[in-house]
């Protein structure tokens, strides 16, 4: 067949092109005189490495070429690994897949096969797909977190990815890159054996010489006579040589692998030196906490300038409100699930299926008891608020605790979040994936049911715009229920709250935290909070407060600066503040903990 290719169309009479051309026909081209594989720029583009010692990897951002169809990552790609299996283990292989059926590339974890000596999977390369390898991850039985020496890079590999270039045959690097990992591995076992060899060597020389030096000492004293005696004369005269010994510093030789000088002179000489850039070192650290320090200063005086420094211990806890009810009932209904406050620093909490309003010294205004499980509440204007488990939300005076009217509203297993604007406009988060706008009469005005999973967590910003967490999706909505945009993330969204300039903050499950931008919905930055911890609660001011499943409670500053943390010692399920004090729900205790939980000594 006989094809040339691009020409512009013609049009008939009606309007009509005499030719078309296809996505397919434009990547065939390009892929004549552009190799498949990863860009040579920067170094790190699209490599796979290790993070924060535990089972994730990121591929770092960069670009990427299949076939003539470009790939790019403009930030780095987070992929959770699987737990390693306790008796095998297994190779994981990170691709690029070209997917003609979803007409995307992306990255793709390809779950080895446990054995005793795992292979990776091979690479898809048929008329549904076409994949190229950036890394090889091996996952040891029993580790639960990935090293970087566990990570194999394909990206040299001419066979399995490759580098892109301007012509049409790839620059061949497998050699190359067969050759260093033929060698790396062949130094590593070399060195390996080596370490192993002396670690035995010196088990047995050290160990012959103290039993030899046991054995001297032993003939050497007479048992019939006065052992200390004995002993004390073998001093004196090793006392009396030691005094007879030159021990100028130029003359007394060294062996030492941390020394390269073979003299005590040159060897202090070297000591000083490294005492005085060791020094700097220090001077500079204190000059960077904003303490003026310099090199003339005395050892003594920069450690007392570095108790200058600000740190920063516990405080006292202010206010301990004991338990939401007196009536004896099971400790299930005692569980405080959430919190609320209003403008008089009033709180409302919920304990499984009683909603009590208190103040700070434990007083109880009113409680209102519940046939089912009470999931969420909300204050605003002198109302209340609850989410029921039966899909029920309850508005209530918050001054008497009467109902005002209780709705039913169709969901599976209830009403999950709450939020207020300041007309009384209720936007409720359900069991059943939707996204629920209420009049304050009760009337629902729109829904919106493009979430995938629960929607849990639910905020407003100042400009009326809607946000929404469920699953692992992010959605933002116009205030007539319109779509803004939708984010996917990798992890399932626990919680999330929106400071005083639009910014999004969300807390994952088992992912710490994140800044979102409000215009597109891209993550700004992320905290990780340590291995597997949830941030079950966000409040935000001028700060991010974090309540999370390790019992800490963090202030974190809003470029994701840690600036303090807490332990508690119990389960965190809520956080809200308000002026100078932070109010937290946990177990069976509503706490009031001032901001100042960290003060300078």
């Amino acid at each position: 067949m006989i094809k040339s290719f691009p020409f512009n169309a013609v049009y008939d009479a009606n309007g009509v092109p005499d030719r078309a051309y296809l996505a397919e026909d434009f990547a065939r081209y390009f892929a004549k005189f552009i190799g498949t594989g990863v860009y040579p720029n920067p170094a790190t583009g699209l490599q796979v490495v290790a993070i924060d010692s535990d089972m994730r990897i990121r591929i770092k951002k960069g670009d990427g070429y299949i076939l003539g169809r470009d790939f790019e990552n403009t930030d780095d790609y987070i992929i959770q690994l699987d737990v390693a299996d306790g008796i095998l283990s297994r190779i994981d292989r990170v691709v690029l897949r070209l997917d003609y059926l979803d007409r995307k590339i992306k990255p793709i974890l390809k779950k080895g096969n446990y054995a005793s000596s795992p292979v990776a999977k091979s690479l898809q390369r048929d008329a549904d797909a076409y994949e190229i390898g950036l890394a090889d991850v091996y996952v040891k039985n029993g580790v639960i977190s990935i090293m970087q020496s566990n990570i194999t890079d394909l990206r040299l590999n001419k066979e399995l990815c490759g580098i892109v270039h301007g012509v049409i045959q790839q620059a061949d690097t497998t050699e190359i890159f067969r050759q260093f990992q033929a060698w790396f591995n062949e130094q590593k076992n070399v060195h390996e054996g080596d370490f192993e060899k002396w670690v035995n060597e010196f088990k047995i020389a050290t160990g012959k010489k103290f039993t030899d030096w046991v054995d001297d000492l032993k003939n050497s004293l007479d048992p019939n006579s006065d052992v200390v005696a004995q002993l004390q004369m073998q001093i004196s005269e090793n006392k009396l040589q030691l005094d007879n010994i030159d021990l100028s510093a130029d003359k007394v030789t060294l062996n030492s692998s941390n020394i390269k000088s073979k003299n005590v002179k040159g060897a202090l000489e070297e000591l000083f030196t490294s005492a005085s850039n060791g020094k700097n070192k220090i001077v500079t650290a204190i000059t960077g906490k904003g303490i003026v320090a310099n090199n003339t200063d005395s050892f003594d005086t920069l450690s007392n300038k570095i108790k200058q420094i600000p740190t920063y211990a516990p405080a006292n806890l202010l206010i301990e409100v004991k338990r939401s009810t007196p009536i004896t009932l099971s400790n299930d209904y005692y569980t405080i699930d959430k919190i609320a406050l209003d403008i008089y620093g009033k709180i409302y909490c919920i304990s499984t299926k009683i909603l009590s309003k208190i103040d700070e010294d434990g007083y109880i205004y009113w409680q209102y008891k519940y046939d089912e499980i009470i999931q969420s509440v909300a204050v605003k204007n002198g109302y209340v608020y609850i989410g029921t488990y039966n899909n029920h939300i309850i508005k209530m005076d918050s001054s008497s605790g009467n109902i005002i009217w209780n709705n039913y509203y169709s969901s599976r297993y209830g009403i999950l979040s709450i939020v207020i604007d300041d007309d009384n406009i209720i936007y409720a988060g359900t069991d059943n994936r939707e996204v629920i706008k209420i009049d304050s009469t009760g009337k629902i005005i729109w829904k919106y049911d493009k979430h995938k999973n629960s929607v849990n967590t639910i905020a407003i910003d100042k400009n009326g715009y809607i946000y929404s967490g469920g699953g692992s999706r992010l959605v933002k909505l116009c205030s007539n229920g319109g779509e803004e945009w939708i984010q996917d993330f990798s992890y399932s969204i626990a919680s999330m709250a929106i400071d005083n300039n639009g910014y999004v903050y969300i807390g994952y499950v088992y992912n710490g935290i994140a800044k979102i931008n409000p215009d597109n919905g891209e993550q700004i930055w992320h905290v990780d909070l340590g291995l597997n911890i949830s941030a079950n609660s966000i409040f935000v001011d001028d700060y991010v407060y974090v309540a999370s499943s390790d019992k800490m409670i963090r202030k974190i500053n809003l470029d994701g600066l840690e600036i303090w943390k807490y332990y508690c010692d119990y389960n965190l399920k809520s956080i809200i503040k308000r002026y100078s004090y932070i109010y937290i729900g946990h177990d069976k205790i509503v706490r009031k903990l001032t901001d100042e939980i960290y003060v300078k000594k």
